[in-house]
């Protein structure tokens, strides 16, 4: 640390905002990573990297080089007696001092250039990080119905559009959270609303067609919009895995017609993050305690 910096007696010092953005974004860590360490809003810590707040207190500026995993010196402003010496007269081509009415010229070209590269960082090249997994159930059988699950992942707050494409023939039965718009006669569902890294999931419940041939495979797609400080990302919803139609229920992972135990404890994390009725507890457990199921296929339904 350098002798010509002393800190000891200082509350709060400046901080260098392009530093700290730099070190940020080199090290890949995310906003709110730093906030969580230093104990701030991510606004708080945008604002540091914005220079909305060029002096902090010096324990958050401790803080914040903590959770750069760098020195302090490296996150503050540097004070002009550290300038070599002549940094401040730079010669130009004669030798001599720059004329202040070029340099006056020249600091304002510099800030319209800082002002436009800033302005088409902003607008063009933060992206939000969001990624959007359907997760199929393997099996489906006619006439059935099967629990969908969307697992959206962001490390920030943000709102969110989402829409989901339904196999022709198929229906809507139930979702968590509550769906915002049903489409029937297109086959579309959406969803508008808040998403938060603890509630990473979106369930629903789609009662399969009576007329699926046993061996189709079944596709779904939908795409995901997400706004975050006036940033907008679209992508797709990718899916994991592949449906096709089985005389098998959803759950029943291994095909045995047994819904065993930990089949039924994975479900049950399902149940009680989305509600009994969005994942059809009711009839699970019937056929969990009844050991073995069938598929009876002139009534297209599951019984014990």
């Amino acid at each position: 640390m350098s002798d010509t910096h002393d800190l000891s007696n200082q509350t709060s010092v400046q901080i260098d905002s392009e530093a700290i953005r730099r070190i940020r974004e080199d090290k890949r860590l995310t906003q709110l990573y730093v906030s969580k360490v230093v104990g701030v809003t991510t606004d708080t810590v945008s604002r540091w990297e914005n220079n909305r707040y060029p002096t902090i207190r010096k324990d958050n500026a401790l803080k914040l080089a903590e959770a750069l995993e760098v020195d302090l010196q490296m996150v503050l402003q540097q004070p002009e007696e550290d300038l070599q010496p002549g940094d401040e007269n730079v010669s130009g081509a004669g030798g001599g001092k720059k004329h202040p009415l070029r340099m006056v010229i020249g600091c304002g070209i510099g800030i319209a250039l800082v002002m436009i590269a800033w302005f088409l960082y902003v607008n063009f090249f933060t992206a939000i990080d969001i990624r959007a997994t359907r997760y199929l159930p393997p099996f489906a059988a006619p006439g059935s119905a099967v629990l969908i699950r969307v697992k959206v992942e962001s490390g920030e707050a943000m709102k969110i559009i989402l829409r989901e494409e339904i196999p022709a023939g198929w229906k809507f039965l139930s979702s968590y959270p509550a769906a915002s718009r049903v489409d029937p006669e297109h086959g579309a569902v959406r969803w508008i609303l808040k998403h938060s890294p603890q509630q990473k999931h979106i369930y629903y419940r789609l009662q399969v067609s009576s007329e699926g041939q046993i061996g189709d495979t079944v596709s779904i797609m939908g795409g995901l919009v997400a706004n975050n400080n006036g940033h907008q990302t679209q992508v797709n919803v990718t899916s994991d895995g592949v449906m096709k139609m089985a005389p098998f229920h959803w759950a029943d992972s291994d095909r045995n017609y047994v819904i065993d135990d930990m089949e039924i404890l994975s479900v049950s994390d399902f149940a009680e993050e989305a509600g009994d009725d969005v994942v059809g507890w009711d009839q699970l457990e019937l056929l969990w305690e009844a050991g073995h199921y069938r598929w009876d296929q002139s009534q297209k339904q599951f019984v014990p």
